[in-house]
């Protein structure tokens, strides 16, 4: 069988209370017409409770998708339109006293009528306090002394890198995530950010009951950085020794005849003169895993 889907139509809106709203409408042709609304529904690529995210840069995490409506076009055989409404209302999940319960409540204590795998991501942004070595200030000039020589010991200073925390909940896990994705960074682009500037700090995971069923509550930590890739690292090329030719030992390096102590910057093997251009050495510290499915 053969189906076409496409978007037609894109809206959005916010009301009094603040809540976000988006429409996104598709048409979908099929040489079946067997099929009823509900199974037309699945033909459009959108899962219920996923994120408003097109992966374009337009995106609301906070606004999920909670409906899709299949119709039918008047006088149009096998012609559907598919609406998809999203919003960033809170869910209400049936529970008594209209409050979520925490996850691995035991039957009982509430009467979820979403299975967790299908509950939205709960997201927490903050920021993680650290230090960072500044080689290039702000209007990307070298930082060094009046002799063009980098500081030694380098100038670190204060810094907070972003972090995103998700809770998510999954019907099943492998324990192998767990060194797949620990310390790694995205290896491609993910939820719009760009590839290299996100790394996992932080990949737990806690089995949890609910309803008589086992799941997993899975607590994800991404530390974004702002500044630059996570990967390759940048090391400035400087040492106490450099070498005339490849078949020779390293010499000392002289300053008015007396040997260096402190590592100078040096360029393929041979000292910068002051004033001249750095050199900086790439490493890779970070394994780069695709993120597709760290949740």
């Amino acid at each position: 069988m053969a189906h076409e889907v496409r978007e037609i139509k894109r809206e959005g809106s916010i009301d009094e209370k603040g809540v976000r709203r988006y429409v996104r409408t598709f048409q979908v042709l099929t040489d079946d017409f067997t099929l009823g609304p509900g199974l037309v529904a699945t033909l459009v690529p959108t899962q219920l409770y996923e994120s408003y995210n097109l992966g374009t840069g337009e995106q609301d995490l906070f606004a999920i998708l909670k409906k899709k409506d299949a119709r039918p076009v008047e006088g149009q055989l096998g012609m559907w339109e598919v609406v998809c409404e999203y919003d960033s209302a809170p869910l209400d999940f049936g529970t008594q006293g209209g409050q979520l319960p925490g996850a691995g409540s035991q039957p009982g204590q509430g009467n979820n009528q979403v299975a967790p795998d299908l509950r939205p991501w709960i997201i927490k942004l903050g920021s993680n306090k650290t230090t960072k070595v500044l080689t290039k200030d702000l209007n990307n000039v070298e930082v060094v002394n009046s002799a063009g020589v980098p500081f030694d010991p380098p100038i670190e200073v204060p810094a907070a890198f972003p972090t995103i925390s998700i809770t998510a909940y999954k019907a099943t896990f492998a324990f192998s995530q767990i060194l797949t994705y620990t310390n790694a960074i995205n290896s491609d682009a993910w939820q719009g950010f760009a590839p290299r500037r996100l790394r996992c700090i932080e990949y737990a995971a806690t089995n949890q009951y609910e309803n008589g069923a086992f799941f997993w509550q899975l607590d994800v930590t991404l530390e974004y950085n702002p500044d630059q890739d996570w990967n390759p690292v940048k090391v400035l090329d400087a040492s106490t020794v450099w070498r005339e030719e490849s078949m020779k030992p390293p010499a000392p390096i002289e300053v008015n005849g007396v040997a260096v102590t402190s590592p100078v910057p040096i360029c393929n093997g041979v000292p910068v003169p002051a004033g001249g251009q750095l050199c900086y050495l790439d490493f890779t510290a970070y394994r780069e895993v695709a993120f597709a499915t760290i949740i």
